[in-house]
């Protein structure tokens, strides 16, 4: 259901009307609980006032006969209180159901709005959720040869570390070894999201890595700009571009529906 991909207006008028149907449910759910009470009372009322006599010597001697089946009486009264409390009960629990499942919805679409709006990509919400969390830990974080931390990451570092912490999947220490062992290739126009972009820079080998995530976008940690978002339409990476390539062992890669954040 694309609706993440919205401008601003529409989202804001679609979370409006989230937020008001829960509001009318649970002005719902309070008038069902206060009106149990009421109908507690008047049922109680009508069993006390009872039928009125035609005399008191009638009464007292249709007391006796009568005694049995008020109490006969009195059983299907009771069920039926019971049977009014336990289907208000149910028709809360339900409400609140549904109004949990309408703060999922609103907790999921801030999720990909808030990545939206950082990453830089449109966002429809199929997409992993770990994966794109893990690339916004790292986003940011300036370039350093050799180095493997948020100090200071390179490019087959950070390929590695978005792995794990995504796909709980170790990959080779540099961007050559990657592509040679730990990958098989794919088409460029076949590119899915979190397959690997190689690139040859200043080299007749592969020496530049990054993480394949939509619409030609890909992180990378570049030696100018640190870990950032690029795309590989653009004329410098495009020349620059080798192969792509899906991960061998993709254990614990997956949609949005596989996985949670």
């Amino acid at each position: 259901m694309p609706i993440i991909s919205l401008d601003r207006a529409g989202r804001d008028l679609c979370r409006g009307f989230l937020c008001w149907t829960l509001l009318f449910l649970m002005l719902v759910a309070g008038a069902a609980c206060a009106a149990m009470p009421n109908l507690a009372a008047v049922a109680r009322i009508g069993e006390a006032q009872g039928p009125a006599p035609a005399s008191a010597r009638a009464k007292k001697s249709a007391s006796s006969a009568i005694a049995p089946a008020r109490g006969l009486l009195a059983a299907p009264s009771t069920a039926a209180s019971v049977s009014e409390q336990v289907m208000a009960e149910d028709a809360l629990l339900n409400d609140q159901r549904i109004i949990r499942e309408y703060e999922d919805i609103i907790e999921e679409l801030d999720f990909y709005v808030n990545l939206s709006q950082k990453l830089g990509i449109p966002l429809d919400g199929t997409e992993n959720p770990r994966l794109l969390a893990a690339v916004e830990e790292w986003l940011g974080t300036r370039y350093r040869y050799g180095g493997c931390s948020k100090s200071g990451v390179d490019c087959s570092c950070l390929v590695q570390n978005i792995f794990r912490d995504a796909f709980g999947i170790e990959l080779s220490r540099n961007s050559r070894t990657i592509s040679e062992n730990d990958m098989r290739p794919v088409d460029r126009e076949a590119l899915q999201e979190g397959d690997l972009v190689c690139f040859k820079i200043r080299s007749r080998n592969i020496s530049h890595i990054g993480i394949y995530l939509k619409d030609g976008k890909f992180v990378h940690a570049s030696r100018s700009y640190g870990v950032k978002i690029e795309n590989l339409d653009d004329p410098y990476f495009s020349r620059r571009y080798a192969v792509g390539g899906r991960v061998l062992n993709p254990e614990g890669m997956g949609s949005r529906d596989q996985a949670s954040r």
